[in-house]
C-alpha cells in the first residue's frame, strides 16, 4: 500500500489556532507590534461555535473573552501561548509546542 504524505491544500480550513497565530501578522502589516483587545475578541468569537463541543478548549476561550475586557493590548508572545494551548488542547501539538508523533501501522 502506497503511503500518503500530508500536504497543505490551498482553500483548506484553517485550525481555531492557526487563526488566533494570524492576528500577529495581520497587526504587523498595520504597523503594530501588538494585537488590540477588540481584534483578539472578534478571533475569539469567530472560533468559539468550533470549539464548542471541547469544554477544555471552551474554557480557554472563554477566559480569554473576559480577559479581553479588561484588557486593551496582547503581546505577539500572549497570542502564540493562546494558540500553542487551544492545540496542545486539540490534540495538535504537544506541552512543548511541538507537533505530536503520529502513531499508526502499516
Amino acid at each position: 500500500m502506497d503511503e500518503v504524505e500530508a500536504v497543505e491544500v490551498e482553500g483548506a480550513p484553517e485550525t481555531a489556532a492557526a487563526r488566533i497565530r494570524h492576528l500577529v501578522p495581520e497587526a504587523k502589516e498595520r504597523g503594530s507590534s501588538t494585537v488590540s483587545a477588540n481584534a483578539m475578541q472578534a478571533r475569539l468569537f469567530d472560533i468559539y461555535d468550533e470549539v464548542s463541543d471541547r469544554p477544555e478548549v471552551l474554557t480557554l476561550v472563554q477566559s480569554q473573552l473576559t480577559l479581553t475586557l479588561e484588557r486593551t493590548l496582547f503581546t505577539a508572545e500572549q497570542v502564540d501561548a493562546l494558540a500553542d494551548s487551544i492545540d496542545w488542547h486539540l490534540g495538535l501539538a504537544t506541552p512543548d509546542g511541538s507537533e505530536p508523533e503520529l502513531v499508526g501501522g502499516a
